[in-house]
């Protein structure tokens, strides 16, 4: 038995674990790799069918991959599955590249064949220099840990039975069994990153280390193989040092600043909010920078509150500067509505002052106070409406506010509770009472007039 052949059914058995009598579906374009995978999977018996994508992309090349692959089958009694795609009007209308619309509907066609079907998995003819060539790029790109693995065996329902063989293996194999495939011209160019790499920057390490990719590979397969290890350290870290509290988390300032490789698990912890690797120091002055202070990513935004660091999510719709956190000590805040003063004060002896200035029972109070753009949804208690709850939306509109007005309102948060429309009304929650003996006093200077015409 060929060396190729003797080392499939061990791997499949060790890394694709999917019994031999269970058909998959194959992804065969006609060329070397998908050609010497489907031979390998009919002279071991096992059981599948294949499915070819014509892009339409190379003329009269594209449908003579199409019918040699169809032919393949045909003579063999294997099931066979084309789907000719107009990729160009499908980049048309939905954008991006060619290669990544193509990988698109392939994927997306295979996995409705599989469904349709019953098939167990899809099988892709990747191997070990695809998967060196996936760490390259990813370390280039600076993917992190995470990118190092190369390309996983098994990935949900994608299979890559070749991944421990390379290139010139495959071309052995091909070449000993006199296998027939067809070459595409496009995989010789340098147009895509892959092929500049592949055929410029490989060529030149190989040149001074022959097996290059083959230790590269190798040390993919061992980073995939302590990825899990790694995973659940990070896991036991988050537990650790971030506490959840409800919808936010908080990382304990002076606890990340003892941690050992803090800037590792800063990445690790807060890329899943969208925060990258070139913001870590960023996030690290942040946790010197004054209270109130934030870094923003698209998703996320992270606060300097007291001695933590309090990740939270960023509303739909809501600008990057459209949240600002207040601690206790803050007495003036400039944002890009306008002006904020604070003054905590007895009370005085009119509790009622101007629509730009609001008096609140001190002891109503959870600080910080947060403020924000008023959002759809949002509700209050108006003033003087014995405690009934209004929308804000509906009290703008009685209010005969013009929509650039309503555009540019800003509301004053305590405890997730609105004490204060800026320039408009108080809470009733917050009003101050008999019993009241310290009012904050809040002063708001607009950049554009939020007050009704």
């Amino acid at each position: 038995m060929q060396p190729l052949q003797k080392q499939f059914n061990p791997y499949w058995n060790e890394q694709i674990r999917i019994d031999r009598s269970r058909p998959v579906l194959v992804a065969a374009s006609g060329g070397v790799d998908s050609m010497v995978l489907v031979t390998l999977l009919h002279q071991l018996g096992y059981r599948f069918a294949i499915a070819h994508c014509n892009f339409r992309l190379r003329g009269s090349a594209s449908d003579e991959d199409a019918a040699f692959v169809e032919a393949w089958a045909a003579e063999r009694n294997i099931a066979c599955f084309r789907k000719d795609f107009d990729t160009l009007a499908e980049l048309e209308q939905g954008g991006g590249g060619i290669q990544e619309t193509a990988r698109r509907l392939r994927y997306e066609w295979f996995e409705q064949i599989r469904k349709d079907h019953s098939f167990a998995a899809i099988a892709t003819a990747h191997h070990a220099d695809d998967s060196a060539e996936t760490l390259l790029m990813n370390l280039f790109r600076g993917t992190g840990i995470r990118g190092l693995h190369g390309i996983r065996p098994r990935q949900g329902k994608i299979i890559r039975p070749l991944l421990f063989a390379g290139k010139k293996d495959l071309q052995a194999y091909a070449a000993e069994l006199k296998i027939d495939y067809r070459e595409d011209a496009s995989n010789a160019g340098n147009d895509y990153s892959r092929n500049a790499l592949r055929h410029q920057i490989l060529p030149a390490i190989e040149a001074q280390y022959p097996h290059a990719l083959r230790a590269i590979a190798e040390t993919a397969a061992r980073v995939a193989a302590a990825e899990p290890l790694y995973e659940k350290s990070i896991a036991r870290l988050r537990k650790k040092l971030m506490d959840v509290r409800g919808a936010d988390h908080y990382l304990p300032i002076r606890l990340w600043q003892k941690t050992e490789s803090a800037d590792a698990l800063l990445y690790e912890l807060l890329r899943p909010f969208g925060f990258t690797g070139a913001t870590i120091p960023e996030i690290k002055k942040l946790m010197n920078a004054q209270p109130g202070q934030y870094l923003d990513s698209e998703t996320h935004r992270l606060l300097r509150h007291r001695n933590f660091l309090v990740l939270t999510a960023r509303n739909e719709g809501v600008l990057a500067a459209d949240f600002y956190l207040i601690e206790r000590e803050i007495q003036t805040l400039g944002f890009t509505g306008g002006t904020l003063t604070l003054a905590e004060m007895p009370v005085p002896d009119s509790p009622v002052g101007p629509a730009t200035e609001a008096l609140l029972d001190a002891s109503q109070l959870e600080w910080p106070l947060v403020v924000r753009r008023w959002k759809a949804g949002d509700y209050f208690y108006p003033l003087g409406m014995n405690r009934k709850k209004k929308k804000v939306a509906r009290f703008l509109i009685d209010q005969k506010l013009s929509i650039a007005q309503k555009e540019h309102l800003w509301v004053v948060e305590s405890g997730k509770r609105i004490a204060w429309v800026a320039g408009l009304r108080i809470d009733e929650r917050f009003k101050v009472r008999d019993s009241t003996t310290t009012v904050l006093k809040l002063l708001f200077k607009p950049n554009q007039p939020t007050q009704k015409s």
